[in-house]
């Protein structure tokens, strides 16, 4: 009788260990797939000029499209439909194509929880700015 108490005390023992410990290492690992985002855009250009770049984003904007920059080494990129929904870009794009502009769909995957905080408050702008040279 005393082993038979003694195995069920080291199987509960076990079993809540082992939960602990399967809890513990799933909530991290999903924790650092939760940071990651993946954000789409269409890019119109790829500029060195100023001014060419502020013509690009007026044209748009009379279009009724926002439009970031993204600096990309000694260029800049004017892109528009920046979402983390494909679907959302993908409209943005037929307007383009509508509209008979030449445009690049691109994406970029971002894992840094900083990042990962601005996209949530759709602030694509900042992110844009804060990965300068990832595209």
């Amino acid at each position: 009788m005393e082993n038979k108490r003694l195995i069920v005390f080291f199987a509960v023992l076990f079993s809540i260990v082992f939960s602990i410990v399967y809890y513990a290492l799933f909530t991290t690992l999903s924790g650092a797939e939760a940071q990651k985002r993946t954000l789409y855009m269409v890019q119109v250009g790829l500029y060195k000029q100023q001014d060419s770049i502020d013509d690009m984003q007026q044209k748009l904007k009379k279009e009724g499209i926002s439009s970031y920059v993204w600096k990309q080494g000694k260029t800049t990129a004017v892109v528009c439909g920046v979402d983390v929904d494909e679907k959302q870009t993908k409209k943005v794009e037929s307007v383009l194509k509508k509209k008979k502009y030449n445009y690049i769909q691109k994406s970029v995957t971002i894992t840094d929880a900083k990042l990962a905080t601005l996209i949530d408050k759709k602030e694509y702008g900042e992110v844009l700015e804060r990965i300068k040279d990832e595209g």
